[in-house]
């Protein structure tokens, strides 16, 4: 249930923050995911993201997890 809530809020916040450059940010932020998984990077170009619980920090790469 913590998934689909913390889901629905970064629908949310995309939504809210719906722009060409943000879509091209999340592209390229994903494309990084993917080939540093470590990399904590979507949390340095999307500082205004929602904070993931407690139970998701670690695998999120979250800053403060």
């Amino acid at each position: 249930m913590k998934i689909a809530r913390y889901k629905g809020a970064l629908e949310e916040w995309y939504v809210a923050h719906d722009t060409i450059g943000v879509y091209f940010m999340a592209l390229f932020a994903t494309a990084w995911a993917v080939l540093f998984p470590k990399s904590s990077l979507v949390w340095r170009v999307f500082p205004g993201l929602p904070p993931p619980p407690l139970a998701l920090q670690a695998v999120l790469n979250y800053p403060d997890g």
